[in-house]
């Protein structure tokens, strides 16, 4: 993510999406004051081409919310890529002067920082998006392009000063980055190592037995994304507003990856974490 993102939604459903947001916002002025005690706020996480984009379209749907995405007035004081959350302060005043009853965030640039945020934020909860590591290293190389991997893993290795990707990664987790890491290494290789790294922070913030954080897989949202939603709207305790919040999803998404060949290294770190993530206390999903 050396670079802005763009969407690949056709631009017809860009104008309408704009349309509805600036409708609601305007609406939204009209709306009572909230107290701060009694918002609900959630906030995505999780590694990139995991469904966080699909799970912020689903409450863009949503007439009640409001929703930052990655690029957003939270993080404008970020002159260089306007990706990084502004200063907590900052972002609880925006936050407490928006008037709709439930704030959607979706900082995943953050995801590093989560149980930080959750204690800076007490009425606030986390829905973390995963997704098998086959199809997010397909879906990774499909949008950011082939180099998209190493260039993050490279951000590890160097150690960047400031860059989220190598924030306060433990020195095993980093010893791990180094062993299985080349700059001449095949792409989805990269991009799947990658994934690791981001997923694995579930664990190592103990997200896994956190009582305001829902593990949510991809494929099953994709699956049934009516029950899915009316689940997470549960979790965070919020009304459904009804299936007309689902939008238009193409299975074709699951098992883009299924014919990647992986290093036998990477295999078996991805594989184990993504069996260990599928373990997390499947009564969590309500």
């Amino acid at each position: 993510m050396g670079k802005k993102l763009t969407s690949t939604k056709p631009f017809s459903q860009k104008i309408v999406g704009r349309m509805f947001c600036a409708l609601k916002q305007f609406s939204h002025r009209f709306l009572p004051p909230t107290e701060w005690s009694e918002k609900r706020i959630l906030m995505i996480m999780g590694c990139q081409r995991s469904g966080t984009t699909l799970m912020q379209d689903i409450f863009d749907h949503d007439g009640s919310t409001k929703v930052y995405g990655e690029f957003s007035e939270l993080s404008d004081q970020d002159t260089e890529f306007n990706i990084r959350l502004n200063p907590m302060d900052s972002v609880r005043q925006t936050l407490q002067a928006n008037r709709a009853g439930l704030i959607v965030l979706k900082p995943i640039v953050e995801s590093q920082n989560a149980t930080k945020l959750l204690d800076a934020f007490e009425n606030a909860k986390i829905l973390w998006m995963y997704r098998d590591f086959r199809d997010a290293a397909a879906s990774n190389i499909n949008m950011f392009g082939p180099d998209a991997g190493i260039y993050d893993l490279q951000c590890i290795m160097d150690n960047r000063d400031g860059d989220w990707r190598a924030e306060d990664l433990s020195g095993e987790m980093r010893e791990t980055v180094a062993r299985n890491f080349s700059p001449d290494m095949p792409p989805h290789d990269a991009a799947a190592l990658f994934w690791f790294v981001r997923n694995s922070w579930i664990f190592q913030l103990g997200l896994d037995t956190h009582n305001r954080v829902m593990i949510q897989r991809y494929e099953k949202l994709v699956e049934n994304a009516l029950q899915t939603a009316e689940n997470i709207y549960a979790f965070i305790d919020f009304p459904f507003p009804g299936k007309h919040i689902i939008p238009s999803i193409r299975r074709n998404s699951v098992g883009r990856g299924a014919e990647l060949k992986f290093s036998k290294n990477i295999e078996q770190l991805c594989g184990d974490l993504l069996a260990r993530i599928d373990n997390i206390r499947p009564d969590r999903e309500l």
